[in-house]
């Protein structure tokens, strides 16, 4: 037990006692500052993570919106470059014009470009962009460049390296031998009269496009060229089959036979009236579908003067529908 000390009236705590509350303390405050240390260190982690987790947030919605500005601005610019181009391209007098145009257009597609003519077996450059020398190419004969010949005769797009062998020494000179190009053909009216060449950075996209409208004003500016039909030797009526030839009258038919009165429409009935009507339809459908789907033949025939030799099957077929709907 402790003892007291008495003397003024008042208790005086044993010492062992204050080492033990100082103690206890200490060690109090010691937890309560671990355990506030642990808690604030917590919530700085959590503020922090949550901080980095909005401001990611924030940065992908940046960058999202970003991203969308930056295509919805190409996609303005290449649509109105493009717009722009196939305005002018309407406006072009000329073959070298149309060509000219789609060198110089063609510069936000491919680094390098050269546009040549074909005439005659020949290779004749017309305009060029960012080539190695100022000067076009001299002509070149197909035969001499395998690549031009196979766009030619495949009327399709090809790969090639710019060498010698696949577009001819002047051309590859323009563009460099180890340089990687493509050959777009420039059709008119089934026809390839003029070949794109383009090389570095390309998008082929854009200038199958480009060579696609230059192909159609190409062909707007070409003369029509109609086939040459042989007209009638002489007006008239064109059969449709020789009628068989009547024969000759006996001597007992000298007496005049007087030919039946025609049929007049009043005269008719009803059911006849809507025979009649019914076979005029079916007779104008089968004229108006030769007309639409197989007006060369026809054409060919008129001016042949045989229309039945021109659209034998389809004329026999109507003639077999007629009687199987009209006739019958």
């Amino acid at each position: 037990m402790e003892e007291m000390q008495e003397g003024s009236g008042s208790t005086i705590p044993d010492p062992k006692w204050r080492e033990i509350a100082d103690r206890h303390h200490s060690t109090l405050l010691a937890d309560l500052t671990t355990a506030f240390d642990a808690q604030l260190t917590e919530s700085v982690t959590s503020a922090v993570a949550e901080e980095r987790r909005q401001g990611d947030q924030r940065t992908e919605a940046a960058r999202v919106q970003t991203r969308q500005e930056t295509l919805e601005r190409t996609r303005r610019t290449v649509s109105d470059g493009l717009n722009q181009t196939l305005r002018l391209l309407r406006q072009v007098p000329s073959q070298a014009g149309v060509l000219k145009l789609l060198a110089e257009a063609s510069a936000p597609w491919a680094k390098s470009a050269l546009a040549v003519a074909l005439e005659d077996g020949e290779a004749r450059s017309i305009a060029g962009r960012n080539l190695n020398y100022d000067d076009l190419p001299e002509p070149v004969e197909l035969s001499d460049a395998a690549a031009l010949h196979s766009v030619f005769e495949t009327t399709d797009p090809v790969s090639a390296l710019a060498s010698p062998a696949e577009l001819s020494e002047p051309i590859s000179a323009a563009f460099g031998g180890d340089t990687r190009c493509q050959i777009f053909p420039i059709a008119v009216r089934g026809t390839i009269t003029a070949l794109f060449i383009a090389s570095g950075d390309l998008i082929t996209g854009a200038l199958e496009l480009l060579t696609e409208a230059a192909g159609m004003r190409l062909e707007a500016l070409a003369p029509a060229t109609p086939p040459a039909l042989k007209p009638l030797a002489a007006p008239g009526l064109i059969q449709i089959a020789t009628p068989a030839p009547a024969a000759a009258p006996s001597p007992a038919d000298n007496e005049t036979v007087a030919a039946p009165a025609p049929t007049k429409w009043d005269d008719l009935s009803p059911a006849d009236q809507k025979l009649h009507l019914n076979a005029q339809r079916v007779a104008r459908v089968k004229v108006a579908e030769f007309r639409l789907y197989h007006a060369d033949a026809l054409r060919q025939g008129v001016f042949a003067g045989n229309i039945y030799n021109s659209l034998r099957e389809q004329i026999d077929q109507a003639r077999a529908h007629f009687r199987q709907n009209c006739l019958e």
